[in-house]
């Protein structure tokens, strides 16, 4: 089998194609982190799952409401965390929280009802408070125009064992059209399953136009996108959202290890975006180190004379030689000159007559006696 070669993640046929998938990873990952982090999520608060309109804004805004359907309460003003909250309601219909979310309950007589809608949105942390909230009582009032509905927004600050930029807001809403009398009908273009879709995705690009907008008044260079990376032809694998559940588990468990099968893919997820960020970097750190060297000055090289084959041409002072060998010409650098000293002056024949002249008792002619 033919060797494979692994470029972000995947394997590919030949060096070429790891080194021009790395490239284009690089300019991926470039384009990615010159970006903000966008986050958009729409869901139901329905009685069905056991849920209550008066708990949830009771839990959003850190706050004790009684629910009048069911006689219970709900105290959460031990919660920390909650930033500002606001209530946008057409025409001041409705002027308090309580009295908001007990007559959307009030207004719902089936056990598996719909009573609210919450949307979940990450607001840029390039912004300052005062900024983001500025931006959700924008979008907010964007929602209430459009389907007509009344609203609560929330915004929380990051948590304590979470990543400290997620800024989020929660922003919840009626399902049912709202006027001077009160409740209307309800609001079924995002139930359909025919129109539903293409509302959600013009609410995502709503949330990014203004995201965007603020950003750009705000003089910050990030922006957000609403799509995702493979419709916007870029080769990052998309991590997998853990939810609350998997969530509170792996924060009880309070260990450095995932516990939840969720938990776990998640951190392969980072893991292999990990190590193919640090590859991708050390490879253009080594390109640049390369570039870098070609900018240096180029060593001088010696002129090579041209002659006939086989040719030396000694140059004393330098101790260097010319050889030519077939045509080609090429240059040795060899050691400084020397002259060599004949056998007879390295080991020369011993002077026996001076030899007797100094020490005539000790000298051996090789004659036996």
């Amino acid at each position: 089998m033919p060797p494979e070669y692994f470029s972000a993640g995947r394997a590919c046929a030949t060096p070429a194609d790891a080194l021009l998938r790395a490239h284009l990873c690089k300019l991926q990952l470039r384009v990615a982190g010159s970006m903000s982090i966008y986050h958009l999520s729409v869901k139901t608060i329905s009685r069905s799952e056991g849920r209550s309109a008066v708990a949830a804004a009771a839990y959003r805004t850190a706050t004790a409401l009684i629910d009048e359907r069911t006689g219970q309460e709900y105290d959460y003003r031990r919660k920390q965390g909650v930033l500002s909250a606001f209530l946008l309601c057409p025409d001041s219909v409705f002027a308090t929280s309580s009295e908001l979310w007990n007559a959307a309950e009030a207004a719902e007589s089936r056990k598996n009802s719909t009573v609210a809608r919450e949307y979940e949105v990450a607001l840029p942390h390039e912004l300052s408070l005062e900024a983001q909230e500025e931006l959700a009582l924008d979008f907010t009032a964007w929602l209430v125009e459009r389907y007509q509905v009344a609203a609560e927004i929330a915004i929380h600050a990051p948590g304590r064992r979470g990543d400290n930029r997620n800024v989020h807001a929660h922003i919840t809403t009626t399902t049912r059209l709202i006027g001077f009398g009160g409740f209307g009908a309800k609001t079924r273009v995002l139930d359909n399953r025919k129109t539903g879709r293409q509302e959600i995705l013009t609410i995502r690009e709503q949330w990014e136009e203004y995201c965007n907008l603020a950003l750009r008044l705000h003089n910050c260079p990030e922006r957000i996108d609403h799509r995702s990376y493979a419709v916007r032809g870029l080769d990052i694998e998309p991590t997998k959202h853990l939810g609350p559940v998997a969530t509170g588990i792996e924060r009880r468990a309070g260990g450095a290890v995932p516990v939840t099968h969720r938990g776990r893919e998640h951190a392969s997820i980072l893991g292999r975006r990990s190590l193919c960020r640090r590859a991708i970097t050390a490879f253009y750190d080594a390109k640049e180190l390369m570039r870098h060297t070609r900018q240096l000055p180029p060593l001088k090289r010696p002129v090579i004379n041209n002659g006939p084959d086989d040719e030396i041409t000694p140059d004393a002072e330098r101790g260097s030689c010319t050889h030519v060998r077939g045509g080609d010409a090429w240059q040795k650098e060899c050691m400084p000159s020397r002259r060599l000293k004949p056998v007879s002056e390295l080991n020369p024949e011993p002077d026996y007559e001076a030899a007797a002249e100094d020490n005539p008792d000790d000298i051996d002619y090789g004659l036996a006696m």
